[in-house]
């Protein structure tokens, strides 16, 4: 325990460690009852200011003598109260700054705590306050100096508003490697700056977070209102879907289509002939959000605006790039159409940019992608499309899918892919089509490990079988 200090700086440093500890308690408090969860930095900060004010009242003789806690337990206390100051402090600079250079100010609370916690242990167990001291302050220099090489070199995720806090953080590490080589005995004088530094950092820290949390705020609420907005989008655009399919033979198609939470961009329609031939189109449009949507709509326009071209792939291809050209902004539209004339058992398509579709061809045992990628649409007016050909025996399957489906990601970030996809619909083709549409959102569903099928992308699959 330092040694007692003049009675007007003993007075200021009582109302110091008691204000520190109140509000640190209080910022506590208040972060369980609202349960900041979004802004984890918040009980970080409310942690250290308890800890510390606790450890500077710890200190002092005449708090002691006001309580009926033995000496040696606070002879313990302010110590152990230091060990941990840096572990709060780095979860703190973590979540407010992020994680830093090589995930390091997470390495650094992590190996401070396990450091702690022995330091505490072995205080405890020997009878021994601060035993590990002189350890301790040594790692905060380490610590300091990689913060200050952080700001420095400027690898902190600031925000405009931490200027004058990153500013007071500077001045914060420069008092505590002060004070730490004050005790280590470095320099001849006896003079605390950390208090002082603190105050300062507290007073700065206080208006960046008031800042940031008001910021953060005001972006939700604009990120709630978009949202209502584009969930009525989103309505229109679902009502948008064809509500039926067409009058095929029983089991020849199947669709599955699955937006996500958020609005996005994938669609699919029919342009119907008659009974036997008809076209059917899968596209995506590139982002999220209400101007995805939008596009996704216009896609829909332009498709139906193509009817009268529907056994010629490449021309409605063609007709819908020209709609759309000069009305996307910053999106862009890719999409697969397909003309299926079941009673001559011939497919023919044209792609702008999209996934190639799959065929499987139940005679050869083989599944492949087919056709070839043009460009997207709406782009350059003047674009040409071509077509592909095929010639489909009994018991065929086409698959037209979007990125949802191949881009669903497991939980250590592997994409489910169009090789799996492919290797599930040679291995399991034998399926109907409905069957085997339910059996891929399974396998996605267990891919992604979830409980249900929640994606980042929208997801939408149209299984076609050639009847016998």
């Amino acid at each position: 325990m330092p040694p007692a200090s003049e009675p007007g700086a003993e007075i200021f440093t009582l109302a110091f460690g008691a204000v520190l500890l109140a509000n640190g308690l209080g910022v506590l408090v208040l972060s369980v009852l609202l349960r900041s969860r979004r802004h984890p930095e918040v009980p970080a900060f409310g942690a250290g200011l308890f800890i510390y004010g606790l450890r500077v009242l710890a200190d002092l003789e005449s708090f002691r003598s006001a309580t009926p806690v033995p000496a040696i337990v606070w002879d313990h206390t302010w110590p152990i109260c230091l060990y941990f100051q840096p572990v709060v402090s780095f979860v703190f600079v973590e979540h407010y700054w992020g994680a830093g250079m090589y995930s390091g100010f997470r390495r650094i609370w992590q190996f401070h705590l396990a450091f702690a916690v022995v330091a505490a242990g072995v205080d405890v167990a020997t009878g021994t306050p601060a035993a590990a001291l002189a350890g301790h302050l040594l790692l905060v220099i380490v610590w300091m100096l990689f913060l200050l090489l952080h700001i420095v070199i400027g690898r902190l995720h600031a925000s405009p508003e931490d200027r004058v806090f990153l500013a007071s953080t500077l001045l914060l590490v420069a008092t505590i490697v002060h004070d730490a080589l004050v005790d280590l005995e470095a320099f001849r004088w006896n003079v605390s700056l950390q208090p002082l530094g603190a105050l300062i950092w507290v007073g700065c820290l206080g208006y960046a977070l008031v800042r940031r949390t008001m910021s953060n705020e005001l972006r939700l609420a604009k990120l709630d209102a978009e949202l209502q907005v584009a969930r009525q989008v989103k309505r229109i655009q679902q009502s948008l879907l064809p509500r039926a399919f067409l009058r095929l033979p029983e089991g020849a198609c199947a669709v599955r289509h699955i937006p996500t939470e958020a609005v996005g961009g994938d669609l699919y329609d029919f342009l119907p002939v008659d009974h036997q031939r008809f076209g059917v189109m899968v596209a995506g449009v590139g982002g999220q959000g209400v101007p995805a949507t939008l596009v996704a709509s216009m896609v829909k326009t332009g498709a139906a605006s193509q009817v009268h071209l529907a056994d010629r792939p490449a021309e409605v291809l063609a007709g819908m790039n020209r709609y759309l050209y000069g009305q996307l902004d910053e999106s862009y539209v890719t999409a697969i159409y397909a003309y299926v004339d079941m009673a001559a058992r011939r497919i023919s398509l044209a792609n702008a940019g999209h996934l190639p579709p799959l065929l499987l061809s139940r005679d050869n045992r083989k599944a492949e992608e087919v056709g070839s990628r043009g460009p997207w649409l709406g782009l350059l007016p003047g674009e040409e499309y071509a077509t592909t050909e095929l010639t489909l025996d009994p018991g065929d399957r086409l698959v037209l899918y979007s990125t949802g489906v191949v881009e669903a990601a497991s939980p250590d970030g592997k994409l489910f892919s169009p090789l799996r996809l492919r290797r599930l619909l040679l291995d399991e083709g034998s399926f109907s089509a409905e069957e085997w549409a339910d059996r891929v959102l399974a396998r996605l569903t267990s891919w992604i490990g979830k409980a249900d099928l929640r994606l980042d992308d929208d997801l939408t699959l149209v299984v076609l079988d050639i009847p016998d």
